[in-house]
């Protein structure tokens, strides 16, 4: 069996620690990284969690935090690449961190949106769907019957979402047809995060609800008595 040791090796920069790297060093005092360009894969289970090496499959660290930042923290050091693997989604690091690195604490239930909104000369229409895993699992419409500002409407689409959230709820929620200003985020910040969307089978659907229900209050008003 090969004696391997591995050391940290730490970066500074006007005394502060800028970063920290494993060296392998083998018998015959070779030293190479012990993480290669490859990287390493964060695997987040309810026991637990484990840092992997990608290229060796080698387990370089493990502890008891079920959560991905907790775990990403306990370690102290920094992988290039490190996929995430949290059991339900598997992505970059950054990725996970760019969805999900807000949620407050406790709100560890990712509920997913995607939300399509239209504004006309005397009426606004919200098209909305709630999808897991790629499935849709409900879906919402919101009917104004006037016009209403950027702000008015984003606030009216925040105000839903966030009242279907539970205690335990982190929404993400991805938005077509209303400009996001870091203004009227605040209200909202680690109960909701909010993107702008991208072309998506969920966001079709959300499309086809706004243009569905912009046409069956169009059929009632034209219906009404004189």
């Amino acid at each position: 069996m090969e004696i391997t040791c591995i050391s940290k090796v730490f970066d500074h920069y006007k005394n502060s620690i800028t970063g920290v790297e494993l060296i392998r060093t083998n018998k015959n005092g070779e030293t190479s990284p012990l993480v290669p360009e490859s990287g390493a894969t964060l695997t987040v289970g309810e026991s637990g969690f484990l840092i992997t090496v990608n290229e060796t499959e080698e387990i370089i660290a493990r502890g008891l935090e079920t959560d991905v930042f907790e775990a990403v923290r306990s370690v102290s050091l920094t992988f290039k690449p490190l996929i995430v693997d949290d059991g339900k989604e598997r992505m970059l690091f950054d990725q996970y961190d760019d969805l999900y690195g807000g949620a407050a604490d406790g709100r560890t239930n990712r509920r997913k949106f995607v939300a399509s909104v239209t504004i006309t000369e005397n009426e606004t229409a919200f098209g909305i769907v709630e999808y897991n895993q790629g499935e849709t699992v409900d879906k919402h419409t919101i009917y104004i019957p006037e016009t209403i500002t950027n702000q008015n409407a984003f606030k009216h689409l925040a105000d839903y979402v966030y009242d279907l959230l539970e205690a335990k709820d982190y929404g993400i929620l991805e938005i077509k047809g209303v400009e996001l200003k870091t203004g009227y985020l605040t209200r909202y910040k680690g109960v909701v995060r909010y993107r702008k969307a991208k072309s998506s089978a969920k966001l079709s659907e959300a499309e086809k609800l706004v243009e569905s229900t912009l046409r069956v209050n169009k059929e009632l008003i034209n219906t009404k008595p004189n």
